[in-house]
């Protein structure tokens, strides 16, 4: 699962955080909006992440993977 670091930050503010959607010409623009401070920072850390992943596609995820410390391999953890 390739999955930007900070999605999960992002889910746990998700109550703060309001969306809208809009079809474009070009495609949908996507609007996010908080009062909470950390929930603005984090919605434009992922605005950055989005944005380079569209501009230089793979290599922008692989990189952002192991800066992570991931280096791309998940593990799952089984249950008995």
């Amino acid at each position: 699962m390739i999955q930007l670091p900070t999605l999960d930050k992002l889910f746990a503010v998700y109550q703060d955080i309001e969306t809208t959607i809009e079809m474009i010409e070009m495609g949908v623009a996507v609007v996010q909006t908080s009062t909470n401070p950390e929930a603005v920072r984090l919605l434009q850390t992922h605005a950055a992440e989005v944005s380079d992943m569209a501009a230089r596609g793979m290599k922008a995820v692989h990189e952002r993977m192991m800066r992570s410390g991931d280096g791309g391999h998940h593990q799952k953890k089984h249950s008995s």
